[in-house]
């Protein structure tokens, strides 16, 4: 019932039944990536690490839902190619490089996927006027972010970039919330006593400050060589030992605390590195790029722009040799002169069903868009929005000497979304667990106050009291108190602004 309703939701937005299909088989393929096993290969040399597929048959249901060569995507799970001194030498993977191989392939495809669906509903929504460069267009955004997590051991590479991303959200609130408003206030000389609140720019600056930010540390560690996670654990202590929002355990452990706002949390260093270089590979990018089918190589080709306007080549050259067969195919059959060749030609039951338009009543081509927004304006207006594009580069390993690496393209992703919502007016909504264990209708006072403490509820709630929440815009001032003025006075702003004057409101 809930996959139907899905579907229906799907079609409702313009997923035609053929989209959903290619949809479908792209997410199926990267399900079935999760079960694909390795198993070490027999070998004379000990030393030997390499690995092979342990059930084929999974990477061939996943080849066939890709369109892609089972031989050339086993190739590339288990191996990768390299080239030295003018020649290409092929390079067995070991376990934990295959199954991260893998991993990449299925986390890029899922979030190429994502972005393309992102990239539809918003082009379903767009209107033609959007299009124009003056007019940049209106939105209302939702933003329902993952909450700060702590899983007490069990911290690593996600958890950092998790919370990374929670901090500057609550740099957001306080700068909204907070400073802005008391520095209006302040402008407008109202008399005003300051409410401290939490400042997290410490912390902020401990994970992101250039040069020495923790992320920073992490993707030189990353790109140097010899470099392990032991290194990387030395560097971050090293290089802040004497940040008060960094912290060794009092263990000797593989692992560093950050002093965040919500409170002190344990990153595990194992396996960081390996997560921050979870890359997809050029092999299997190659694979995936030579796919038969075209929704597959539009995902790989990530830029939006670009693959729009590829689109228009081939359709441009599918058009122009259709069109020179078709005319060779008619001036042949003028030179025949066959007489079957011409009732084969005429005849409805020799006309291949894929050639017929049929213009009745219940034939409505769902493909079809908004008319005129389908166009390259339209396609570089919804990427800008969406920031897709050089994500998308990043994700599926772009051509370039060092790809992007996954903080940094976390970081960016972070950056252009805190710049759409510096242009925007904020609405905040707090959420509270009543539990940390999920159990309904229980309420766990300790774990309530602790969020509404670390959130900055409370002082929120004390400037909202003291503070001036009713903002009014002149025209609706006017609207409301015109009759306070003389009836000579016309209601303008300076005849507002003399009145007031007058009556000495504004002297202390």
């Amino acid at each position: 019932y809930e996959f139907s309703r899905l579907k229906q939701s799907m079609e409702m937005v313009g997923f035609t039944a053929e989209k959903q299909r290619r949809l479908f088989s792209v997410l199926s393929a990267v399900l079935l990536l999760g079960n694909v096993e390795f198993h070490p290969r027999k070998s004379a040399y000990h030393h030997d690490e390499s690995v092979g597929v342990k059930n084929p048959e999974v990477v061939s249901l996943i080849s066939e839902l890709l369109r892609v060569k089972q031989e050339t995507l086993m190739q590339a799970l288990t191996a990768k190619r390299a080239r030295a001194s003018g020649e290409t030498l092929v390079i067995n993977y070991r376990l934990p490089e295959a199954i991260a191989s893998r991993d990449a392939m299925a986390k890029c495809l899922y979030g190429a996927l994502f972005d393309w669906i992102v990239l539809q509903v918003n082009h379903a929504l767009l209107s033609k006027k959007d299009t124009l460069r003056e007019h940049q267009g209106n939105s209302i955004g939702v933003l329902d972010i993952f909450g700060f997590e702590d899983f007490g051991l069990n911290n690593s590479f996600e958890q950092l970039c998790i919370n990374y991303a929670n901090e500057h959200l609550q740099y957001y609130f306080n700068q909204h919330v907070f400073k802005y408003e008391q520095e209006e206030y302040r402008k407008e000389g109202i008399r005003w006593t300051n409410i401290e609140f939490m400042d997290n720019t410490g912390c902020l600056q401990l994970i992101e400050g250039k040069p020495n930010g923790l992320i920073f540390i992490l993707d030189d560690q990353c790109n140097f060589p010899g470099a392990t996670n032991e290194t990387l654990l030395q560097k971050f202590n090293s290089v802040h030992k004497d940040n008060k929002f960094y912290q060794k355990p009092q263990k000797k452990e593989a692992a560093f605390i950050v002093v965040h706002y919500a409170g002190k949390v344990k990153y595990q260093v194992t396996d960081m590195r390996e997560k921050n270089l979870d890359l997809m590979r050029q092999d299997i990018v190659g694979v995936l790029k030579n796919s038969s089918m075209a929704f597959v190589r539009e995902l790989v080709g990530a830029d939006p722009v670009a693959v729009f306007r590829w689109a228009i080549v081939r359709a441009f050259f599918r058009s122009y040799f259709a069109f020179r067969e078709a005319g060779r195919k008619h001036r042949q059959g003028r030179v025949d002169g066959n007489k079957n060749n011409i009732q084969q030609r005429y005849s409805r039951n020799h006309i291949p069903n894929e050639n017929l338009i049929r213009k009745n009543k219940s034939f409505r081509p769902r493909e079809r868009g908004k008319k005129g927004l389908k166009n390259l304006q339209s396609v570089k207006t919804l990427a800008g929005r969406t920031g897709i594009t050089a994500q998308a580069q990043g994700q599926l390993g772009k051509a370039r000497k060092q790809p992007m690496t996954v903080i940094a393209q976390f970081q960016q992703s972070l950056h252009s979304l805190m710049d759409t919502l510096n242009q925007a007016n904020p609405f905040f909504i707090r959420c509270i667990k009543s539990n940390s264990n999920k159990i309904p209708n229980t309420f766990n006072e300790e774990t309530v106050q602790r969020q509404l403490r670390y959130t900055g509820m409370l002082e929120t709630v004390r400037i909202r009291q003291a503070g001036f929440n009713v903002r009014l815009t002149y025209d609706e001032f006017i609207q409301l108190y015109r009759i306070l003025l003389p009836k000579a006075l016309l209601s303008s702003q300076n005849d507002v602004r003399d009145f007031l004057s007058t009556l000495n409101l504004n002297r202390v």
